[in-house]
């Protein structure tokens, strides 16, 4: 018997459907075939994911050719040198700096629409180059990757709310990272800060100030984190000024008594760092060790003056502070109180 033509086509595809099912390009669905179902006949719908159609696999109907992949769609680019395959998700990833994520789309040229669009990303522009100067800054002042995530959300957060105005940016994202680095716990000036981005103390203080008073970050518990962030400060500046760990140590040592007696509570724990590591090089028995005021106070950031006020302070308790095993009585008490700078 001989089949029509349509019959034949029909043949044809449930063939070339079955073929593609055995070499596992095509997958069998729940769904049945409606033509092969109204003459009961019961067969499956495979579905083509390369064509993206749902095919009968008894008489070749296509049920659906309209198909949506929910698969992770991904592109193939070769290297620089061209010698090896590599497989790239297509698109960017999400990125939290920015109000759509970053999955808006970019158009040129000089339509309507594209002026409409400049108008839409002004502040996505803004969050860009911030994001990108928080980065910098970081890099240099050796930040973690969880110090640039907290600058970059509060930055994001001052330009949603417009509490700056035209402020000058590079104070706003000095602010910013300072703001990150105390609910981090990481020890940072703001005169290393400062230095670091080359803008002025005073803007920086005006940008913290009106970012503080619109309440646009929480301060959290600082006095539960000084002792430690005390700690980190005297790692740091021990190595720039090439101490050995045992002048790193009675130095700590001197820092977590402070810290625990709460006699300096309201000094900058940079402070209380430079001067118990002062006091714990005038100690040292190997001339080697002894450094300055200002030899501290050039790894520091701090002024000397401020460091030599802060030692004032803390030498008339020096017998309470200093271990033991570092130094004697004898040594402690004959230490003298001022130096020259």
């Amino acid at each position: 018997m001989e089949l029509s033509a349509v019959e034949l086509k029909a043949k044809e595809a449930a063939d070339r459907a079955t073929v593609l099912a055995l070499e596992g390009t095509l997958a069998l669905g729940d769904l049945v075939c409606p033509e092969c179902k109204a003459r009961g006949i019961e067969t499956n719908v495979i579905t083509d994911y390369a064509s993206g159609e749902e095919v009968c696999n008894g008489c070749g109907l296509v049920v659906n050719d309209t198909l949506i992949s929910h698969e992770t769609e991904w592109r193939t680019f070769e290297d620089s040198h061209g010698n090896k395959a590599d497989p790239d998700r297509v698109g960017g990833p999400e990125d939290g700096m920015l109000s759509d994520l970053g999955l808006s789309t970019m158009i040129e040229g000089d339509s309507d629409l594209k002026q409409v669009r400049d108008g839409l990303t002004s502040m996505h522009k803004s969050l860009l180059a911030a994001n990108r100067k928080i980065q910098e800054l970081a890099a240099r002042l050796s930040l973690n990757a969880n110090v640039i995530a907290h600058a970059n959300e509060t930055f994001k957060r001052v330009e949603e709310a417009k509490v700056l105005g035209h402020h000058r940016m590079e104070a706003t994202i000095v602010a910013c990272l300072m703001i990150a680095c105390r609910q981090a716990g990481v020890p940072r000036s703001l005169k290393e800060l400062t230095t670091v981005a080359d803008v002025r103390k005073r803007d920086v203080g005006k940008a913290f100030t009106k970012i503080k008073a619109a309440k646009l970050y929480s301060k959290g518990d600082a006095k539960k984190n000084v002792a430690s962030r005390s700690h980190e400060y005297m790692t740091r500046f021990c190595s720039l000024a090439k101490l050995p760990p045992s002048v790193e140590k009675a130095a700590a040592h001197i820092s977590k008594q402070i810290d625990d007696k709460g006699f300096m509570d309201s000094t900058h724990p940079a402070t209380i760092a430079g001067a118990a590591i002062y006091l714990a090089t005038q100690l040292a028995s190997d001339p080697r060790w002894k450094r300055t005021f200002t030899a501290i106070a050039s790894v520091a950031h701090i002024s000397p003056a401020t460091i030599q006020k802060a030692y004032a302070t803390i030498y008339k308790r020096r017998g309470e502070l200093v271990d033991p095993s570092y130094a004697s009585a004898t040594a402690v008490t004959a230490l003298p109180n001022t130096t020259l700078l």
